[in-house]
């Protein structure tokens, strides 16, 4: 029971566990007649078990689905680092250059195109951290004020991604 509970506290980063606070408090009540209350010879030591081995699972599940979703917000924003916003279009096919109209043409077309893509996976985010205020408040309204530092850290860390693309940017037109 007790590696069960310390192998998920471990697995949890900073920002999971400020947003579970209450839950991991609620664990924490639970497990608590283990080590005062109860011994071997207690009456109730099976239901103790159960319940807290319960308690466990359950959170065990939505750290799960956490996680899954922080995964799924990660992979947009490594996708959204790396679109490589300056590309060289392919020569004609008889393996001419383009002329200077054209070429500038396909590479503004292309890149409005990849930015338009961009925008849809930043667009994706926002539902994935309702549903976690959804496990987690039992809302969806993106204004849960349990969820803030939940919220800052995501804003943070899209910040920093788009603050990447920026510094990529400045340093291919200088």
């Amino acid at each position: 029971l007790l590696d069960n509970y310390h192998l998920l506290i471990a697995s949890l980063d900073e920002s999971e566990t400020l947003l579970l606070e209450d839950n991991l408090n609620e664990l924490k009540r639970t497990i608590r007649p283990g080590a005062k209350r109860l011994n071997w010879t207690s009456l109730g030591i099976q239901d103790y078990l159960n319940k807290s081995k319960a308690n466990i699972s359950k959170l065990e599940s939505m750290v799960n689905q956490i996680k899954k979703n922080s995964k799924d917000i990660q992979v947009f924003l490594n996708d959204i680092e790396t679109m490589n916003l300056y590309q060289t279009p392919a020569n004609n096919a008889d393996d001419s250059l383009l002329q200077c109209k054209e070429y500038f043409e396909t590479v503004e077309q292309k890149r409005r195109a990849d930015l338009i893509e961009l925008n849809k996976k930043y667009k994706l985010i926002g539902p994935l951290i309702t549903k976690v205020e959804g496990l987690v408040c039992g809302t969806n309204t993106s204004k849960s004020t349990k969820m803030q530092t939940y919220y800052v850290y995501w804003e943070k860390k899209i910040y920093d991604t788009i603050l990447k693309v920026k510094i990529t940017f400045t340093l291919f037109f200088v």
